[in-house]
């Protein structure tokens, strides 16, 4: 028997019917599979922004995500936008955390992740307090502290120029 022969209830013997009737038919298997599989995930994401105080995106900031519960981490950049997206994370409680050279590092925690769920934490970088050390060196003169007596040497010329009021040293 010849499948060009094959009739099926309904359909003409039209091969270019029969076809264009497979393909329809296989494209909603194929969509109603994709739809399907993405529903039944079973990680979460998180995604946001990473901006200073005016608003500015900050390109390549560290994102870390760290599950509270399990101690499992995921690490990413931020884009140029300042955008940063964390797909594929198990369930639980995350502790995330922004930090780039010459800002403060800044911690949000216990952010739920659900199943197929995408949370959004946009983070807002301070600049970094800036710290200076001055060391001085001086010389420091000797202090007599272990007794209150002082003594010393008076030499013949240092008497001679006493200032004595009109009196004789001597």
């Amino acid at each position: 028997m010849n499948i060009n022969q094959t009739r099926w209830p309904g359909m003409e013997a039209n091969p270019k019917l029969n076809r264009l009737w497979l393909a329809a038919v296989t494209a909603f298997i194929f969509l109603g599979a994709a739809s399907v599989s993405r529903a039944q995930s079973f990680r979460g994401a998180l995604v946001g922004t990473v901006s200073d105080q005016t608003g500015a995106a900050i390109p390549g900031a560290t994102v870390t995500a760290r599950n509270d519960g399990t101690g499992f981490t995921r690490v990413a950049l931020t884009d140029d936008a300042g955008g940063y997206n964390i797909p594929e994370l198990p369930i639980g409680n995350y502790t995330v955390t922004a930090e780039k050279s010459g800002l403060q590092t800044v911690t949000q925690g216990g952010i739920p992740v659900d199943v197929a769920a995408e949370r959004r934490v946009d983070m807002t970088l301070t600049a970094a307090r800036v710290e200076s050390t001055v060391e001085v060196h001086a010389q420091v003169p000797l202090v007599e502290s272990t007794t209150d007596v002082l003594g010393g040497t008076i030499e013949s010329q240092q008497v001679e120029n006493l200032p004595v009021n009109g009196r004789d040293y001597t």
